[in-house]
């Protein structure tokens, strides 16, 4: 059997040191592109020791913020924390590092968006843009990055709803404090994460079940967030995962049901007050008909005695009237008698004066 030419066997590795030559040269180029996105506000600081460009080697010649596997030589990290770098952030030059496991922002002036090319970089663990301009909504593309371990997004102006990164099993903490997220909080694995703040946003709704593994600081800061453990929570449910997603028709039916309990012991007491008030009126009315009843009876009895009594008196007066000129006649004749009995005895007492004078008179007519 005839041996293979040598040349023959050292084709295959020339081909894979071609192979990882080109890609060292891809990841360099990919890195310097995203270094031009962005410009440090003072150029002046960036000098030959910065690299980041294609005249040497991001591991070799150790290029600004970046940390390479020595064996690999493969880039690992990039970390350029408060460096005062502007611009925008090119998440698909970055990613064209597969290898990148850290990416750390924070502190600078960093502004966009973060695209939908994030999740190229599929090795990702930690990803810390905290203290930025980044704005606009996390990319849903975020989620695929199973490998995430820590995410601090905080101190940006992100806006729209979170994502649900409860399907990253590995996700120790989460950190998006002071942005204006709105919505509901969506589920995480609370029961792996170790740190957790969505303070100072927009969310509302009710707050899943943290476990109670983090305090009401975690939540605070917004106005229309419900639930345990800020001191405003809903009426529990039957399930907390229903209670996650109906947690307003839950609030509103207990409080319906509150102010209807509430109206009917109302109106039942206004009843009762209503029917009393009723009875004791009645119960006067008839004393007070009672009273005036009476009161008729006695004016009526108080007119008949006097009409009675007027009758009477009428009748005695018209009775002694007519005895009294009955009377009066009779004691006119008796005084008649009387006066005439008085006259004759006088003149017999002055019989010559009467005779005397009688003849004087007949002589004088004479």
């Amino acid at each position: 059997m005839e041996q293979a030419p040598i040349w023959v066997l050292l084709i295959p590795i020339s081909l894979l040191f071609t192979s990882a030559a080109s890609e060292a040269d891809d990841t360099k180029r990919s890195l310097v592109r995203f270094m031009e996105q962005l410009l440090p506000a003072d150029k002046a600081n960036r000098n030959e020791s910065w690299g980041w460009n294609m005249n040497s080697d991001p591991c070799t010649h150790g290029w600004m913020g970046i940390t390479c596997d020595s064996h690999t030589q493969t880039v690992l990290k990039v970390i350029l924390d408060e460096l005062n770098l502007i611009g925008t952030f090119d998440a698909g030059s970055l990613c064209g590092a597969r290898s990148l496991q850290v990416l750390s922002l924070n502190n600078n002036g960093i502004s966009g968006e973060i695209s939908a090319e994030i999740a190229n970089c599929k090795y990702l663990t930690h990803l810390y843009v905290s203290g930025n301009r980044f704005a606009g909504q996390l990319p849903k593309s975020i989620s695929h990055l199973s490998n995430l371990t820590r995410v601090d997004i905080s101190n940006n102006n992100f806006t729209g709803e979170l994502l649900s990164l409860h399907k990253i099993p590995g996700l120790l903490s989460f950190l998006a404090q002071n942005n204006y997220f709105r919505g509901k909080l969506p589920e995480f694995g609370f029961a792996n994460l170790e740190a957790f703040n969505v303070s100072n946003n927009e969310f509302s709704g009710q707050i899943p079940d943290v476990r109670g593994r983090f305090s009401a600081d975690s939540f605070s800061g917004n106005p229309s967030l419900r639930g345990q453990p800020l001191p405003n929570p809903c009426p529990p449910s039957l399930s907390s995962k229903a209670a996650s997603k109906k947690w307003s028709t839950d609030c509103l039916l207990v409080y319906t049901g509150y102010a209807f309990l509430s109206s009917v012991i109302g109106l039942f007491v206004i009843y009762q007050i209503v029917s009393k008030s009723k009875s004791k009126h009645e119960k006067t009315d008839d004393v007070e008909n009672a009273e005036s009843n009476t009161d008729d009876n006695s004016i009526k009895m108080n007119a008949i005695s006097s009409d009675e009594f007027k009758t009477s008196e009428c009748r005695s007066e018209y009775s002694m009237t007519s005895i009294d000129s009955e009377v009066a006649p009779a004691a006119l004749v008796i005084l008649n008698s009387s006066l005439a009995k008085e006259s004759l005895r006088t003149c017999s007492e002055l019989q010559p004066s009467c005779l005397g004078g009688e003849g004087v008179g007949r002589s004088t007519r004479s």
